[in-house]
Formats: structure tokens, sequence, C-alpha cells
């Protein structure tokens, strides 16, 4: 057990640096006000002006579904909310829909 502790931090460690530039980002509630309903638009924004871009749109998906996977249902709906809105992956927005479900049933929304 203690084995696989050290596992499970060192890949939330690793998640949340990947997804960390986007995280501080939508932490930042006149920034997310910049983003419109045009997915292209914001990915060409956040590109351009916060150097984000796909690894990190990708890394937010991982992160969500490892706080999913580790029992914060709270902040895996929020990342999995934020993700729909920036990813243009049809199949992967649906997974993301899924899990946003299953977090918000389990919270008993």
């Amino acid at each position: 057990m203690v084995d696989r502790r050290v596992e499970v931090v060192a890949r939330l460690k690793a998640l949340e640096d990947a997804a960390a530039p986007l995280v501080t980002f939508l932490q930042n509630a006149n920034a997310v006000q910049e983003l419109r309903a045009d997915k292209q638009y914001n990915l060409q924004m956040l590109n351009d002006r916060y150097q984000i871009g796909p690894d990190q749109i990708e890394a937010l998906y991982q992160y969500a579904k490892f706080q999913f996977e580790c029992g914060n249902y709270s902040g895996a709906a929020d990342y999995l909310y934020q993700y729909r809105a920036l990813c243009t992956n049809s199949e992967r927005s649906l997974s993301a829909l899924w899990g946003k479900l299953a977090a918000e049933i389990l919270m008993q929304n």
C-alpha cells in the first residue's frame, strides 16, 4: 500500500504540473470572461496570450479524471465542465459529459 500511495501521489503531481497553466487561467475570472462560444477562437487566444495549447487541454481532462478516481467529485465536475468548453474532439467531449454527470450524481446533485 505504501508503494501504491507513492505511485498515486507521483501521478497526481505530474498531472497537476501538466494542467497547471490551464488551471491557473481558469481560476482567473477576468480571463475566463474572455472565452467565447467559438472554440477555435478560444484555442487560438489561449495559445497566443497564455501559451496554453492542446497538450494542456488534454492534461486538464486527465487531471479531472484522476480527481474523479480519487473521490474529489466536485473538482472533477468543475474541470470536466471547463474541459468541454475548450475541447474540439466530440468523442472526448461526450466522455467528459458522462464523467461530469457521474460526478454530479455522486455528489447527489
